[in-house]
């Protein structure tokens, strides 16, 4: 079977429908939430059957079950329904006199420095673009950049985590330092104790699976430590870090990020390096959308600013924080 028989044949009925298949395995359903009759949405299935010369679902008691290549179509149904909303919305945009829209993952490490200043960049390069900012976790960013909800992601780059359909590049190792609550106990702490009461301290971090726990923990694990206990989850630099004030709780922030605070007066650098090396910092996107005009601009802005921010960070590291 060739592409051109799939073109010929294949129409947005079928994908809105397969679409809606991956989502909720139940034809009755998809059949009323898409305004079809019942008889429709079978047919149409059948149709898509016999498009691709194979199976796609097999039935049962609760519905619909896909078969491999079923997850393999309901997946890019899905992808390519984002893109026609996507679609959909800068065409709203362009009337009303806006030049585009990008839909854009921030991890963490990425709010205070990359993330605004890719932002301005992005500006330089699109007047009046709408930038669509989603903070959150890897594992719920990444994998709502494979889904086709997001266009590019930015921020730590872990590499056991990306799925084939992903790609990357590095921008920057950005260095990240252990911070408390200027009286918690730990900043006190003798050196030779130092690890053993960041173990033994409640932790407040994005996720407990994530690369700021995997370097905190990593760390630790070198001394024959355990792992950090997280008590709380939370993503916002900003909440973290009234957090860490209000309560004795231990996190981890940019270097750059944690030093403006402490110089203020409002956090503590713990001095305990971390292997920022083995997470770098960088841009990722789907394998698919590499020609896209925005994604293409959102490469060029992000190597752009990486260059000031690598400037920055050569002479802004505290000495404390390059000591174990």
């Amino acid at each position: 079977m060739d592409l051109k028989h799939i073109i010929a044949r294949l129409r947005p009925r079928h994908i809105e429908l397969l679409d809606a298949l991956g989502a909720d395995p139940n034809l009755g359903r998809c059949a009323r939430r898409l305004n079809m009759g019942h008889s429709t949405a079978s047919k149409a299935l059948r149709e898509i059957e016999d498009i691709f010369q194979t199976p796609l679902f097999t039935r049962n008691r609760r519905g619909l079950s896909p078969t491999a290549m079923g997850e393999v179509l309901t997946r890019r149904a899905a992808i390519l329904m984002e893109e026609m909303r996507g679609l959909h919305h800068e065409y709203e945009s362009t009337l009303a006199g806006g030049t585009g829209r990008i839909r854009v993952g921030v991890f963490p490490v990425a709010l205070p420095n990359l993330f605004p200043a890719w932002r301005r960049q992005m500006l330089a390069d699109w007047p009046r673009i709408v930038v669509a900012a989603n903070e959150g976790a890897e594992y719920t960013l990444l994998a709502e950049l494979s889904g086709g909800q997001l266009d590019c992601i930015l921020g730590r780059v872990v590499l056991e985590r990306l799925t084939p359909d992903l790609r990357h590049e590095v921008l920057y190792h950005e260095e990240s330092a252990i911070v408390c609550g200027v009286h918690h106990p730990v900043a006190n702490v003798p050196v030779m104790a130092r690890l053993a009461a960041l173990a033994a301290s409640e932790w407040i971090l994005p996720s407990p699976e994530g690369a700021s726990f995997n370097l905190v923990a990593s760390r630790l694990a070198e001394e024959g430590q355990r792992a950090p206990r997280v008590v709380i989850e939370a993503i916002s630099a900003y909440l973290t870090v009234e957090l860490l004030a209000a309560e004795n709780l231990v996190s981890i922030l940019p270097v750059s990020v944690a030093q403006e605070l402490a110089a203020l007066g409002k956090i503590h650098i713990v001095p305990v390096a971390l292997p920022a090396s083995r997470k770098p910092v960088g841009i990722l996107y789907r394998r698919d959308m590499a020609a896209s005009p925005l994604v293409k601009s959102a490469l060029g802005a992000a190597r752009k600013v990486a260059v000031g921010i690598c400037r920055t960070e050569a002479v802004s590291r505290p000495a404390d924080a390059r000591q174990r």
